[in-house]
């Protein structure tokens, strides 16, 4: 009986312990406890939130810091190719096909431009008459290696004769605003010069370009570029070459035969206009040139030239294009 009464009495007080544990906790309980942790929850993706803004700002302000600093990575990024993957260095290859109709009131063989004397076999004037092929052109580029790219544009004629309008390299990664051009190309004088013929508004080159370029101008040579690094745009240019083309002739000369200077500005004025403007000076040597003219009679009259031809270039444009579409 002695033992009996303690167990008992454990027995009793414990009974309402164990009541307790088992009884769930109260409706209110359990949403104050939820909120707890909804609040814990905010407060954590708050300061995720503020860590990953940081790191946001922080990477913004590299760029900034690199564009204000004078020093160049030795380094040169490597230029991407638009192809990509295992064809990166395989050649782009584009074949633009030129034809059409002609017809004038008089015979385009005795085409002349009263006060100038044109180069032999000159391509100037509107071409023959009736159907014809018109010239071709089959281009070929590709990156060489992250710094140069290489291009070639195969001029097709209509007589069935193949001729290398241009072929040169061309840098990718020099920075600072240069670039540097070698090879055959044409010139960057003028506005209109640089443009191939399947480019142009219109079917054949103005008239200042056929009397005073015989058409367009390319030479054989070196080519330097320099973009400023101004809201505005300016852009200059110089050129050495062999002097091979019109006003220049070919020679078995040591030194070049032409040099080039040229100056380029324009912008933005709104979303729907921008303008450009030219300043450019050729200066080409020829010896023994062939040229022919009409005199008044129509008869043609040949000459020669030897000396230095000096022509200077003003260009400027302005382009409207609606909201800045260019279609």
């Amino acid at each position: 009986m002695k033992n009996f009464m303690p167990v008992s009495i454990a027995l009793a007080l414990a009974m309402p312990l164990s009541a307790m544990a088992q009884n769930p906790p109260s409706p209110a309980a359990e949403i104050q406890g939820l909120r707890k942790e909804i609040e814990a929850m905010r407060a954590a993706y708050e300061a995720r939130l503020q860590a990953l803004e940081q790191r946001l700002r922080a990477a913004e302000r590299v760029p900034e810091a690199a564009a204000a600093s004078p020093a160049v990575s030795a380094e040169p990024a490597p230029v991407a190719s638009s192809a990509g993957g295992a064809n990166a260095f395989n050649p782009a290859i584009s074949l633009i096909l030129s034809g059409g109709y002609t017809s004038t009131s008089r015979d385009p063989a005795a085409y002349n431009i009263t006060g100038f004397q044109l180069p032999q076999g000159s391509d100037a004037g509107p071409g023959t008459r009736g159907f014809s092929l018109g010239e071709s052109e089959l281009g070929l580029a590709a990156n060489i290696d992250p710094w140069l790219r290489g291009v070639a544009n195969i001029s097709l004629h209509p007589d069935n004769t193949v001729s290398v309008e241009e072929a040169f390299v061309q840098t990718t990664s020099l920075g600072n605003g240069l670039s540097a051009k070698a090879g055959r190309f044409l010139s960057g004088v003028g506005y209109l010069n640089s443009q191939h013929p399947h480019t142009w508004d219109f079917v054949d080159s103005p008239l200042a370009y056929q009397a005073l370029l015989g058409t367009q101008f390319g030479d054989d040579g070196v080519q330097l570029n320099w973009v400023a690094p101004t809201d505005q745009y300016i852009e200059f240019g110089a050129e050495l070459g062999r002097g091979r083309s019109f006003p220049g002739s070919d020679t078995s000369r040591n030194g070049a035969g032409m040099t080039a200077l040229t100056v380029h500005t324009g912008g933005d004025i709104g979303v729907s206009h921008n303008w450009r403007a030219g300043l450019s000076m050729l200066n080409a040597r020829a010896s023994d040139q062939a040229l022919t003219t009409l005199d008044a009679a129509g008869n043609t009259i040949s000459n020669a030239f030897s000396g230095s031809s000096r022509v200077w270039i003003l260009d400027g444009v302005w382009k409207w294009a609606l909201n800045g579409n260019a279609t």
